[in-house]
């Protein structure tokens, strides 16, 4: 799922609200929109999930491993087999 489609399916929360609940909010680790007369104002989101997206955005713009990532595709299109990066991210 792409953080956009993430984000339009978060939970909002009103600014009054989100000030009230702050403390509860945080121990849900959740991700919240919150929202401001109805409009989206802000984004809550757990720590362990920025450490990911900056994690995301450093291999971006690392040569490497866009070079890397490049050649898997390549392989990939010319029919080489291989496994998910989902399960062997499971597996650790």
């Amino acid at each position: 799922m792409t953080l956009a489609r993430t984000l339009l399916k978060a939970r909002t929360i009103g600014v009054r609200k989100f000030r009230d609940k702050v403390s509860k909010l945080i121990r849900s680790h959740e991700m919240f929109v919150v929202t401001e007369h109805g409009s989206p104002t802000s984004v809550f989101l757990p720590y362990d999930d920025i450490l990911e997206i900056v994690d995301v955005l450093e291999e971006l713009q690392d040569k490497e491993t866009l070079k890397a990532v490049a050649k898997g595709r390549k392989s990939i299109k010319r029919g080489a087999k291989g496994i998910l990066a989902l399960k062997v991210f499971k597996k650790k």
